[in-house]
């Protein structure tokens, strides 16, 4: 249940005051944690440099390590929440809490989502998805914020499309999908209150309606994981202007991009499990209730793992799959990769000269998926008559 808001701001404040205070005593978790660093992928590889499994300050477990966090990822003996279904002393909520789902009941909720994420529903979203983000380009402007005005509204309007909502309900459910974005990194980084309220309070919304529990799911993880991995294979795309060339000659090399970017930037970066038991783990004792942090985005730069880990190579050969997050985050992984397939072909098709038009911004206190705030970008070749970048 969750805590009343005096109860819960004084969490927020504790949690997160903990977390600045370890991170200026050079703690490398808190420091990711805390979600203040524009660039987190210096501090994943310091963190590469401890033990498979080593403990922050905070208390939190971690590991950078590709094998260590396969192994965790699929291990029954963690879960969502401690034993008796509480948060551990460093989170302010837990993912059960937010989608109304005991992690023993996950695999009920996977049945449920059976006819909107089977291989059909996600081939049906992956064209959805070109088409909604053809529309919103065709009618769009040739200078526009690629987040706000294309890739965002795409994922909500799919998404209504799928749980069938009437026109009524449309701009409410968006509103709700907007208010739940910081459900993701509320698991590792408390919050402001307000925002937290907000976000609570969207989540009961979209869970009191019978029959449309899988809204929850998909609103506060579905669509994050698709606006974010659609974001960052494109934000690497144009690091590289040759890769984004080759897309835009061939819109079928999207599928390959958005396989790269789930290993090279992807949209959930950190998950949080708790220990249900006593156990052992890469040589480490771990107590009941212990949480352990497994930062999927280093783990996936891992050079055990991935020859030249750090360079976004879109034919990669390998055939070591990158790391995903635990349930339920892998239930709503193939509408995530499906979507962003298909947002990725129609940029391709519908705006093959796009190029950036000032600065990809991110949120700050968003470590788990690093969101972006702003994502200027435009069609055709910039006017350099009038000091455009």
């Amino acid at each position: 249940m969750t805590p009343p808001p005096a109860v819960l701001g004084r969490r927020i404040q504790l949690i997160h005051a903990a977390q600045w205070l370890y991170a200026a005593d050079g703690d490398g978790y808190a420091t990711i944690a805390r979600g203040f660093d524009e660039d987190p992928w210096p501090g994943y590889a310091r963190l590469r440099t401890a033990a498979p499994l080593s403990r922050s300050r905070t208390g939190v477990w971690t590991t950078t390590r590709y094998a260590t966090g396969a192994a965790l990822l699929d291990d029954a003996r963690f879960a969502r929440t401690r034993a008796d279904g509480a948060a551990t002393p460093t989170q302010v909520l837990t993912l059960p809490e937010l989608i109304g789902t005991p992690d023993e009941e996950f695999d009920r909720l996977a049945e449920s989502l059976a006819p909107v994420l089977d291989d059909a529903a996600t081939t049906r979203c992956r064209e959805w998805a070109e088409r909604a983000g053809g529309r919103l380009l065709d009618a769009g402007p040739p200078r526009c914020d690629l987040v706000r005005d294309v890739l965002r509204p795409a994922v909500v309007g799919l998404l209504a499309e799928l749980l069938e909502l009437g026109a009524a309900e449309r701009a409410r459910f968006a509103e709700h999908c907007a208010a739940v974005e910081p459900a993701l990194d509320s698991l590792v980084c408390p919050q402001p209150l307000d925002r937290t309220r907000r976000m609570l309070g969207a989540l009961r919304d979209l869970g009191a309606v019978p029959g449309r529990r899988p809204g929850v799911l998909l609103a506060a993880l579905g669509a994050p994981m698709a606006t974010v991995l659609a974001t960052n294979a494109v934000a690497a795309l144009f690091d590289r202007p040759g890769e984004w060339s080759r897309v835009a000659a061939d819109p079928t090399r999207a599928a390959r991009v958005v396989a790269e970017t789930r290993r090279y930037d992807p949209p959930v970066q950190l998950d949080a499990l708790v220990a249900r038991r006593d156990l052992e783990l890469a040589g480490q004792p771990l107590a009941a209730g212990d949480q352990v942090v497994v930062v999927i985005a280093a783990a996936n730069r891992d050079p055990d793992a991935f020859a030249r880990p750090d360079r976004f190579d879109p034919d990669r050969t390998e055939t070591v799959a990158p790391l995903s997050p635990a349930p339920p985050h892998r239930l709503v992984e193939p509408f995530a990769v499906a979507v962003a397939e298909g947002l990725v072909r129609a940029l391709a098709v519908h705006r093959p000269q796009l190029r950036p038009d000032g600065p990809l911004l991110r949120q700050l206190r968003a470590p788990v998926t690093r969101r972006v705030l702003r994502f200027p970008v435009a069609a055709g070749e910039p006017d350099r008559s009038i000091g455009l970048p």
